[in-house]
């Protein structure tokens, strides 16, 4: 049974704001009910409004510390940036959010782009601005594959720029580049205890077959 408080009275409302919703939810079309409701979702908005003020910046029921953001310094960025652009947070989040989606569904577009030379046997000849990167981090990635593999050490093959080299015949600069940028490279050669000794594995040996690369 409803208790008698929670029941919705407009009649103890002081006098003229009964008057007042009437009209409002008349010139909205709306009941009295539905007005009430959208008055307390502003009230709620002008309530976040005074808490950004005050130094808590949120989004709808998101304060900014809900982010995860580990760092102060990290924090600080985003209310600058919010002081320098006069953007609220939510418009700020939302454009971030657009942009970093842009960007990945860019790079997962060029992959697929590059999955259908690579199946159509054009990949090696293309010389489209990404496809060094991406024959790059196959043939690396192949490598960590098969590396966590194996149980023996003379079967693992050190990361090298050298390895990469002869396994795609990339621009070595542009080999030297990727590596600078990439850190997990050395951390999966360090992970398994592995140097540049590792893959002097005797002469006639295939590390394309090895790995498992075609040709």
């Amino acid at each position: 049974m409803t208790d008698k408080h929670d029941r919705l009275n407009i009649s103890t409302l002081p006098s003229g704001y009964k008057a007042k919703i009437s009209s409002k939810a008349k010139e909205l079309g709306i009941n009295q009910g539905e007005l009430i409701a959208k008055m307390f979702d502003t009230f709620e908005k002008m309530e976040q409004l005074e808490a950004g003020q005050n130094g808590q910046v949120v989004i709808g029921e998101i304060e900014i510390n809900n982010f995860g953001f580990k760092e102060t310094s990290d924090i600080k960025q985003v209310k600058d940036a919010l002081v320098n652009s006069g953007l609220t947070l939510q418009d700020l989040a939302r454009e971030g959010l657009l942009w970093r989606s842009r960007y990945i569904n860019g790079i997962a577009k060029k992959q697929s782009e590059f999955e259908k030379m690579e199946e159509e046997g054009t990949l090696n000849k293309t010389t489209v601005k990404g496809s060094a990167d991406y024959k790059i981090e196959k043939a690396i990635q192949a490598i960590i594959e098969h590396n966590d593999k194996q149980t023996e050490r003379n079967n693992k093959v050190y990361i090298s720029k050298g390895m990469v080299f002869k396994l795609t015949g990339s621009n070595r600069q542009t080999i030297s580049k990727f590596f600078d940028n990439h850190k997990y490279i050395e951390e999966h050669n360090n992970k398994h205890e592995l140097e540049e000794a590792d893959n002097r594995k005797g002469k006639g040996v295939d590390f394309k077959e090895l790995i498992g690369i075609d040709s």
